[in-house]
């Protein structure tokens, strides 16, 4: 559990205070570091190369789909 701590005179001194009203610092767990470095990895935006090849993606299969499908077509239609 994160626990919250202030710098004084003496050094860190921990207090009772939430971690949501913390004045100082919040020492973590490892595993509470851990998910919180995942939980912050899964939140970036994308990068504008992923966006791009999302974009591109999603306008070619379509077209490409297209191409294909009457290229199948004038086969079939050719050899009646």
């Amino acid at each position: 559990m994160a626990q919250c701590v202030v710098w004084t005179a003496n050094g860190l001194t921990a207090t009772s205070d939430a971690p949501e009203a913390c004045q100082g610092f919040i020492l973590q767990t490892a595993s509470e570091y851990t998910s919180t470095l995942t939980l912050a990895q899964a939140l970036q935006p994308p990068a504008g190369t992923d966006i791009g090849a999302a974009y591109l993606l999603g306008f070619s299969l379509p077209v490409l789909c297209f191409v294909v499908a009457r290229m199948v077509r004038s086969v079939f239609v050719w050899e009646k």
